[in-house]
């Protein structure tokens, strides 16, 4: 149980492919503004939102620091992919991936340093 947290950390940082979504974004994203059109904060701040590109408009969710509906947000998007956005900036997001990942990546080493640690001493104690 104690391995499954970092682990856990670890693998929902790896898996995701707008990890390098996120570094092309904040390179080369765009900024729009979107309209929220709503927010649900039983789910981690959730929010729909509407924004225009070239004459398109797009329905997204994502989490966002919204405070209900017709609040304005800021959204970056991918410039060869309108509908790829994130709310705010990427390379916020991204650096919190990174420390999720540093931090997840630093407690599995601890645990198996410990682990290997503990099995050496006591194959000692057993000789």
């Amino acid at each position: 149980m104690l391995i499954a947290l970092p682990v856990g950390g670890f693998l929902d940082v790896i898996s995701t492919p707008t990890w390098f979504q996120l570094l092309r974004m904040a390179y080369d994203g765009r900024h729009a503004t979107a309209l929220v059109t709503a927010v649900d904060v039983s789910n981690h701040n959730q929010c729909s939102f509407r924004y225009t590109v070239a004459g398109a408009v797009y329905n997204r969710s994502a989490a966002c620091d919204a405070s209900g509906p017709g609040t304005q947000i800021t959204v970056t998007y991918a410039p060869g992919d309108p509908g790829l956005v994130i709310p705010g900036s990427p390379a916020s997001q991204l650096l919190s991936d990174l420390l999720v990942l540093f931090l997840a990546a630093g407690a599995i080493a601890t645990m198996v340093t410990l682990g290997v640690r503990k099995t050496y001493v006591w194959s000692q104690r057993v000789q």
